[in-house]
């Protein structure tokens, strides 16, 4: 009898995790639109929604602009993501004070362990540079790095609560010069859309942010279609927002090819996909 409960479970196992979807790596060729062919690698995300995303996407951007007000009222931020958002108002005021002047501001939204913020510090001393990362292990591992420059803090927080709650924080909130958005989750599932940035509650305070101050986004991905969907959902708010948009342009690097607009390699997960002859991928907009 225990034999042959055993065996049955055993049969109810196996049968689970042949239902069971693996995440799919592409091993075929990709070409790029300049026509320089890669191999693709173990980390290339082959992608089979793209066209039922492209049919629900503006649908969802457009529902998130006209119930933003809406979300803002009934989410809940966490109270470390409150004391963030006042440790960088704090921050971006003292900054101001010393300087006599305000003083542009750059974001680095999920900056992981710090790599990219300390050279974006290094690069823009001028500025106030702000890294972000929901990570309390990652952000610790900043600590390990070289002594960081005056001009730049890093906070633990959620992004999606952290964007609500600086563009509330103030009319008109906060301007971010420069937003790096440097190898986002890309959520690689369908069922998964609307956590990924562009698709979620909050994206439309992302983009007030830089409303109206001449701001500049900067995403980078080895996802193409998650930038290209990007820059669509951004023009899809600029034009409900009655902002600029459509200036943007995508430029694909490869490690034989490396024309982006910061020194490689920024962060580990470019480091890694670089090393394997992986295509990363550079969006900017500037709204």
């Amino acid at each position: 009898m225990r034999l042959a409960l055993h065996l049955l479970g055993l049969s109810i196992l196996t049968q689970a995790l042949q239902r069971l979807r693996p995440f799919h790596y592409s091993t075929k060729d990709y070409t790029l639109k300049n026509q320089h062919v890669l191999h693709s690698t173990r980390y290339t995300i082959e992608y089979t929604s793209k066209n039922a995303e492209r049919h629900v996407l503006p649908s969802i951007i457009l529902k998130h602009h006209r119930t933003a007000d809406l979300y803002k009222s009934r989410f809940l931020p966490s109270p470390h993501n409150i004391e963030a958002v006042s440790a960088a108002l704090e921050f971006i005021n003292s900054s101001n004070a010393s300087s006599g002047k305000p003083r542009p501001i750059i974001l680095d939204s999920g900056c992981g362990t710090g790599k990219s913020t300390i050279l974006l510090a290094k690069t823009f001393p001028s500025h106030s540079v702000i890294g972000i990362d929901r990570s309390l292990p990652r952000l610790s591992k900043s600590l390990d790095l070289p002594t960081p420059p005056p001009n730049l803090l890093f906070l633990r927080a959620d992004l999606h609560d952290f964007y609500v709650l600086l563009a509330s924080s103030s009319s008109p909130p906060p301007q971010i010069s420069k937003h790096f958005i440097l190898y986002p989750n890309p959520y690689p599932k369908l069922r998964r859309l609307k956590q990924r940035l562009y698709a979620h509650p909050s994206f439309p305070f992302l983009l007030r942010l830089s409303k109206g101050g001449g701001g500049e986004i900067t995403v980078r991905s080895n996802f193409e279609f998650y930038l290209e969907s990007f820059r669509d959902s951004v023009d899809a708010l600029a034009l409900a927002l009655s902002l600029p948009g459509g200036e943007a342009s995508i430029t694909a690097s490869s490690s034989m090819q490396m024309q982006l607009q910061l020194p490689a390699v920024t962060t580990n997960f470019e480091k890694k996909y670089l090393a394997s002859n992986e295509t990363c991928y550079e969006l900017v907009l500037n709204v």
